[in-house]
């Protein structure tokens, strides 16, 4: 039963560390370059793939705590660390953030005026938009668009 527990709490404790470095190069190489305003916090729980976190955890759990192969190990977390380390280089960070995020030709429909552009992130309250010809982010409430696609 303790090794199991070990299992779990070796596994999810290893493996945030990946996925925070990944928030952190995103958030400052996207977000903040685009001045969206997000909370890291607010992106951290919104976006993470629990779907894909629980199994990785388990899978990196698995290898610190029943190592058979011990160089394997240290050399696949380090080979992940590094990758997702990589995203506190600007140009890689924002590549990232841009292919999560950013939906090219995207319109919104907003009171009479149609706008059309890059949807460089939506939130649960708004959408941001890159408009084509204001060449400005612009920032929609949710509530007041009448159609978006």
């Amino acid at each position: 039963m303790s090794r199991v527990l070990s299992v779990v709490v070796m596994g999810g404790i290893m493996g945030l560390f990946p996925w925070i470095l990944l928030g952190i190069g995103i958030k400052l190489h996207y977000f903040d370059a685009l001045g969206l305003g997000q909370f890291y916090n607010a992106l951290f729980i919104r976006h993470m793939p629990w779907e894909w976190y629980a199994p990785l955890a388990l899978f990196i759990g698995v290898l610190f705590v029943y190592p058979r192969r011990q160089h394997f190990v240290v050399f696949f977390y380090i080979a992940l660390l590094a990758a997702s380390m990589s995203t506190l280089w600007a140009p890689y960070g924002f590549a990232v953030g841009q292919a999560l995020f950013e939906t090219p030709h995207f319109t919104i429909k907003h009171k009479r005026f149609l706008y059309q552009g890059v949807l460089q992130y939506e939130d649960k309250n708004y959408y941001y938009l890159l408009d084509d010809e204001a060449n400005r982010t612009i920032k929609f409430a949710k509530g007041e668009v009448i159609e978006a696609y």
